[in-house]
């Protein structure tokens, strides 16, 4: 289960507000007057014995795109407008989707939607006093929080993840984890790692990266693991997602760089 994280005091919801946008957007596409649980796994083509349907729902309510009644769910017009509404609408829409988490309407409020790494720290640093592991957290939230602004500017889809929770997938060009296996006998992760560390001898170092690259090519992203220049993700929720999708960025540009270009189509 993909609960939210707490920093202090603050809670983010796990899912990414473009994940949950796309979502709502699948969801009004079916004309429903309310919809209950199974209705949206139906839609999303999520497994019904997953927890994923149950933890996005909670977190669309907390963003306030819907409301739950007995075991229903109702649209907000907050809802339909930040996925319905004309050109104009939409974006003062997700703004205030965005602004529902009280972390994300102070930093709007103190840094606006393009802070620089710097300012942001700072501005997290002052309104989060209650934390004592806040400074190893900060570039999930950093992320995080570009992550979920940038959909104020975006047009649908808002999220590079496929939007299907039973079984999501990552294909070749849009890659950004390394699968791992559970070992059911001592309930951990047990990573199966990607190298990819480019030197002077190319020639075989290519042949390397690329072999693997195209023996993981396609991901069924449960759960994973990045591991890079003695910098390690691992892959729980939306939110560690986002830090592993910048991360899988700087390996894309670093294999561009070293490889002549080998890799600019990856």
């Amino acid at each position: 289960m993909a609960m939210p994280t707490q920093y202090g005091s603050f809670i983010i919801p796990a899912a990414r507000v473009g994940i949950v946008l796309d979502h709502l957007i699948s969801v009004v596409k079916e004309d429903l007057v309310s919809f209950t649980k199974n209705d949206f796994i139906r839609i999303i083509g999520a497994v019904q014995t997953s927890n994923g349907p149950a933890d996005k729902l909670r977190d669309m309510v907390a963003y306030g795109l819907i409301i739950k009644s007995d075991q229903r769910y109702l649209i907000t017009e907050l809802g339909r407008s930040a996925v319905g509404g004309s050109a104009t609408e939409r974006p003062r829409a997700i703004e205030k989707v965005i602004r529902n988490i009280p972390l994300w309407n102070l930093l709007l409020n103190n840094i606006g939607s393009s802070p620089t790494n710097e300012s942001f720290v700072s501005a997290v640093k002052k309104i989060i006093t209650d934390d004592p592991n806040l400074e190893k957290h900060l570039n999930r939230l950093l992320f995080a929080y570009k992550e979920d602004i940038s959909c104020i500017t975006k047009i649908p889809p808002y999220s590079k993840r496929s939007a299907n929770l039973g079984n999501p997938r990552i294909h070749k060009r849009d890659a950004t984890a390394i699968v791992s296996k559970p070992d059911l006998q001592k309930d951990r992760l047990t990573p199966q790692i990607l190298e990819t560390k480019p030197s002077t001898s190319q020639d075989g170092n290519q042949e390397m990266i690329y072999a693997n690259i195209q023996k993981n090519n396609e991901f069924n992203l449960n759960f994973g693991v990045i591991e890079y220049r003695g910098h390690r993700v691992e892959i729980k929720d939306d939110l560690t997602y986002a830090f592993a999708a910048q991360m899988m960025k700087k390996i894309r540009h670093d294999l561009v760089r070293k490889t002549g270009g080998m890799f600019e189509d990856f």
